[in-house]
């Protein structure tokens, strides 16, 4: 799954239900089904000793295509983009043109808005047709130094590293910032079951690689699609850097097999 979501100084205008809709109708070709929604966003604050985990529930209006794998959800602080991994192709060619229409149907109905937050977040699910045994064996798929300890304990105890965690944080220049997770994970998917996006499948072994790219400038931005557009290659570039570096040749032989 890829999320874009951009947030903007509360808009009372956009608490308007029929304003959200214009908005909404104006992408019809991409997301013709509307419906009310609870969205949950959540977010993680890294700085202390741990990072914190923050959920933030909203009433949104949501527009999705008739496959229901690509949804975009309006607020009076937000708009959200998401495409599954089934929509989603090559960045230039689904996501950005769909990031570019959105924030001029946004500009058309509510002008003078300002950015507080950009971000963009790739969730992606590793599965391989037989998962390893423990967490060494994902060194086929995951680049090693990604898994950390695994050999920690394997020599001279005979220990195997059955689970990790693992959280990393970097900061970048033009007010960017970088957070991954990963690590295995047991079950039949990050995104759950009711969830449009969800895959169904017997539960699996597989390894999760979450990229979450956001810039926070340090003071709100007028909206426009260009300088949007411009910020959104910003944070795209990075992204895309990580997941590369993160998998090795034998995983993208076998995801270029899969296409």
């Amino acid at each position: 799954m890829v999320v874009a979501e951009i947030r903007f100084g509360y808009s009372p205008t956009l608490e308007n239900r029929n304003v959200q809709a214009q908005v909404l109708e104006r992408l019809s070709g991409y997301v013709p089904v509307l419906r009310r929604n609870i969205q949950e966003a959540h977010t993680i604050e890294i700085g202390g000793t741990e990072p914190v985990h923050g959920k933030q529930t909203m009433d949104v209006l949501e527009a999705t295509a008739v496959d229901g794998q690509t949804t975009i959800a309006i607020s009076a602080e937000t708009i959200t983009i998401a495409m599954s991994g089934q929509a989603y192709g090559h960045y230039d060619k689904s996501l950005r043109p769909l990031i570019e229409d959105s924030v001029r149907a946004l500009c058309a109905a509510v002008p003078n808005l300002y950015t507080t937050r950009t971000g963009l977040r790739y969730l992606d699910e590793i599965r391989v047709p037989v998962p390893p045994s423990d967490v060494s064996g994902w060194a086929k798929w995951i680049t090693p130094e990604l898994l950390g300890g695994t050999r920690l304990l394997a020599d001279e105890v005979e220990g195997a590293a059955k689970g990790m965690r693992s959280t990393w944080h970097y900061l970048l220049p033009k007010e960017r910032q970088v957070v991954l997770n990963l690590g295995p994970f047991f079950g039949s998917g990050v995104i759950g079951p009711g969830h449009p996006f969800h895959r169904e499948s017997a539960p699996e072994h597989m390894f999760v690689l979450d990229v979450d790219v956001s810039r926070a400038p340090a003071s709100p931005e007028s909206l426009n699609a260009d300088g949007l557009l411009s910020n959104y290659d910003d944070l795209h570039q990075p992204a895309h850097r990580v997941f590369s570096a993160a998998l090795t040749d034998e995983a993208r032989r076998l995801f270029r097999g899969m296409q």
